[in-house]
């Protein structure tokens, strides 16, 4: 059976949350659910596609695509638009 992926998109890392450490850290080392991709990272009105060490910062935007349950799960330590 195939599954129905999504893509989200989320604002800053809410203080407090599990994940908020990461903020200013590599975006490839925020640690995902299985089922959850790293898309792209929105920052001053450019799109950057994640890889290395970039970074998310406290005002960008961070895109992932996945399993919606997944997603769900994951957006806890997010600010969901």
């Amino acid at each position: 059976m195939s599954k129905i992926l999504h893509m989200a998109r989320f604002a800053f890392l809410k203080p407090g949350a599990p994940s908020f450490a990461a903020r200013e850290h590599p975006f490839k080392d925020i640690k995902l659910p299985e089922g959850v991709l790293r898309s792209m990272i929105f920052r001053d009105h450019r799109m950057i596609i994640p890889h290395g060490d970039d970074c998310l910062l406290s005002h960008d935007n961070a895109y992932f695509i996945g399993i919606p349950e997944e997603i769900e799960k994951f957006s806890k330590n997010f600010v969901r638009l």
